[in-house]
Parts: C-alpha cells; structure tokens; sequence
C-alpha cells in the first residue's frame, strides 16, 4: 500500500514524468520497497 501510495501522491504533484513501470525501474525507493517485499517472500517461504 505505501508504494501504490506514494506513486498516486508523485504523480498528483506532477513529479512523474514517465510510465509508472519506466519510474519503478528507475526511482530508488520503489527498488527498496521490491527488495524488501522480495526478502520478505524469500524468508517465509
């Protein structure tokens, strides 16, 4: 929830300038928030 969020939020203050997928790739939290999500799958299963 918090990334979908903060997409919504940079995308209504007009600081998303590309496709939400080009801006994922490329903005470092939105790497954080997968690689966390990514440890946390690894670890539960």
């Amino acid at each position: 929830m918090y990334w979908i969020n903060r997409l919504w939020i940079m995308a209504h203050r007009g600081q998303m300038h590309h496709d939400p997928t080009v801006f994922a790739a490329r903005d470092r939290v939105s790497l954080a928030v997968a690689a966390l999500f990514g440890v946390i799958f690894w670890a539960t299963c």
